[in-house]
């Protein structure tokens, strides 16, 4: 197993950009609990929640992203800017958020977080699952197409997906070199057209797909998504040129 990393920052909160590595479990309770004013019993089910997803993505072992930290702090960091920057109080998005990749990457499915949460959730997490590839380009571009018109129809998915993607453009491998948590000197040019290549897929999707999602279902979404967008963008326009 190679060594496991901090995250890096992805969550807007008291002005700074956060790492979920350096927020830990009581201290994620206390920002959600003030951000949805649940009662104890609620609260309580969503760390219940929290604690299910951390353990899912230990089945094996420790799951990683390519970035090298646990798995488990994206769908952390995907609850918070969800709470704290789209002001969403909903406590079942909370649950959903935090189990929205437990679908494809665990073995915790649908069908268990059903009977292990509620049906609500289990139904969230079906929507913004991504749809299996077939490998055949035509099929995967129109299952894609049916995946997001789904996801647009039903605003809870969308606020699920919108802040998936807002987390995904923050921690993506072309904003971390710019930035220089990803030091330039240790890339080579094959994994640099990798991460253009994958970055260019990404702002394609986001413009296609996402951005008219996060219009639909609100303004606190929007700008949020938008500001990633046009920053991402930009980043792979300077490298290029």
């Amino acid at each position: 197993m190679s060594e496991i990393i901090k995250a890096p920052p992805s969550i807007y909160i008291g002005g700074t950009y956060m790492s979920p590595s350096d927020i830990s479990r009581e201290q994620f309770e206390k920002i959600i609990g003030g951000c949805l004013e649940i009662g104890w019993d609620d609260l309580g089910k969503v760390m219940a929640t929290y604690d299910l997803a951390k353990v899912s993505f230990w089945y094996k072992w420790v799951t990683t992203r390519r970035s090298g930290d646990r798995y488990f702090e994206h769908p952390k960091a995907i609850a918070l800017i969800g709470a704290v920057e789209c002001h969403d109080t909903s406590i079942n998005n909370t649950h959903a958020r935090l189990l929205h990749d437990n679908d494809e990457d665990t073995r915790l499915w649908v069908k268990s977080i059903q009977y292990l949460v509620n049906f609500a959730v289990a139904n969230r997490v079906g929507l913004v699952s991504n749809p299996e590839k077939t490998g055949d380009a035509y099929v995967d571009k129109e299952r894609k197409r049916v995946h997001y018109l789904a996801i647009k129809e039903d605003d809870n998915a969308g606020k699920i997906k919108v802040p998936d993607r807002i987390g995904n453009l923050r921690t993506h491998e072309i904003r971390l070199l710019i930035s220089g948590i990803i030091q330039s000197g240790n890339i080579t040019p094959e994994q640099l057209t990798k991460w253009l290549q994958n970055a260019e897929g990404q702002i394609q999707e986001t413009e296609e797909y996402i951005l008219p999602i996060a219009e639909k279902i609100g303004w606190n979404y929007l700008p949020l998504l938008m500001k990633e967008f046009r920053t991402l963008s930009e980043w792979v326009k300077s490298i290029k040129s």
